[in-house]
């Protein structure tokens, strides 16, 4: 009981339920229309009875009354269409809340995943990574760095180039039938022969005989000097001065 003598107010209906009303209050409409529209055609089939029998102003009468049905039955097509109405836009309002609460759900759990999340500190820790990929990078850049002393690529070149003239030297040395009128010049890798170059040749053989004659005038001063020699080596002496001036 109301102490203060008011009726609580019904509970307002739920959106659902009030869709079913509206779907019932459409099917009354319904058999209310095809009810409407059985009276019409006996109404009028009425008068034409009265109109055989000649009673016009019974005719007439029945005549207004399914003019009426008419106008019932036209009323009933508009209460329809604004049942029809309702219905779409509960059915509507019944969607949206749906999707609503979901979606009233899924921010919720959305911010309890966020809620330990600050913009910033994300920011920090992708700063934090990006300089760790770069350090990484740099490390890397260092550790594949050549290490020891640095080498003279051209002096290198240089001495292996050099070898392998002094290799291809032994090769024409040691070959059985080699000519032995080649002569192989490290520094650039040609080779000149005796025939090729006439001036070189006798320029060569010039300071040959040359070289003879002072290796001979030399033993044959130091022959004189020395007057107290063995005859042994008197001899050797006579042999290397023959030898020298072949």
């Amino acid at each position: 009981m109301n102490l203060f003598g008011k009726k609580k107010a019904a509970p307002a209906p739920k959106l659902g339920d009030s869709i079913k009303m509206l779907r019932d209050a459409q099917d009354m409409l319904e058999k209310r229309e095809k009810h409407l529209e059985k009276q019409v055609l006996a109404a009028r089939a009425q008068a034409k009875e009265k109109l055989r029998l000649k009673d016009k102003r019974g005719a007439i009468q029945l005549l207004k009354r399914a003019k009426m049905l008419d106008a019932q039955i036209n009323q009933n097509y508009g209460k329809k269409a604004n049942i029809d109405v309702q219905i779409m836009a509960l059915e509507g309002a019944h969607s949206n809340a749906e999707i609503f609460r979901v979606m009233q759900q899924g921010k919720d759990a959305l911010k309890r995943a966020t809620q330990d999340t600050d913009v910033d500190k994300v920011a920090d820790v992708m700063e934090d990574i990006n300089e760790q990929i770069q350090m990484a990078d740099e490390v890397n850049e260092a550790m594949s760095q050549p290490i020891g002393p640095v080498m003279d690529e051209d002096e290198l070149n240089q001495e292996l180039e050099e070898m392998e003239n002094e290799l291809i030297d032994q090769q024409l040395l040691e070959a059985p039938d080699a000519p032995k009128d080649k002569i192989r010049v490290p520094t650039t890798g040609a080779t000149v022969t005796a025939s090729s170059s006439p001036a070189v040749s006798a320029s060569s053989s010039s300071s040959s005989t040359q070289q003879q004659q002072a290796a001979a005038s030399s033993a044959s001063s130091s022959a004189s000097q020395d007057k107290k020699l063995s005859e042994k080596e008197q001899k050797e002496m006579k042999e290397l001065e023959a030898l020298m001036g072949m």
